[in-house]
């Protein structure tokens, strides 16, 4: 099962927004998807995080002029790498993604998709 959000995170505010869990679900792949191109950055980035309902980090992907930071196209799907510790989420619970900045930061607009499969039991 796919499921997207759109995340609508900007300027230099730390913001959140919520995806709902119908049942017990494992997170098996993440991409974020921007509406703006989103270039590498020293100074003014961001990281956008995905997590699970106890704040553990899931996966994340950040502009931040580094090995790991990624410059994002405008339109292209960027996979962000899961990671398989907290990728189990119970039922009723719900994905959080976060953006926090460094300095002013950057806007992050775009969708969130996130492939889901039944958890094994």
């Amino acid at each position: 099962m796919f499921s997207s959000i759109a995340v609508n995170l900007t300027g230099t505010n730390v913001d959140s927004h919520y995806l709902g869990v119908p049942y017990d679900v494992r997170v098996v792949s993440i991409y974020f998807t921007a509406d703006n191109a989103i270039s590498k950055e020293t100074t003014n980035y961001m990281k956008l995080a995905i997590q699970d309902a106890s704040g553990n980090e899931i996966g994340s992907v950040t502009n931040q002029n580094i090995a790991a930071g990624v410059a994002l196209v405008e339109g292209v799907p960027s996979a962000i790498t899961v990671d398989g510790q907290y990728a189990d989420i119970a039922s009723g619970a719900a994905l959080k993604f976060v953006k926090t900045v460094n300095s002013s930061g950057s806007d992050c607009v775009g969708t969130v998709t996130v492939q889901l499969a039944a958890a094994r039991g």
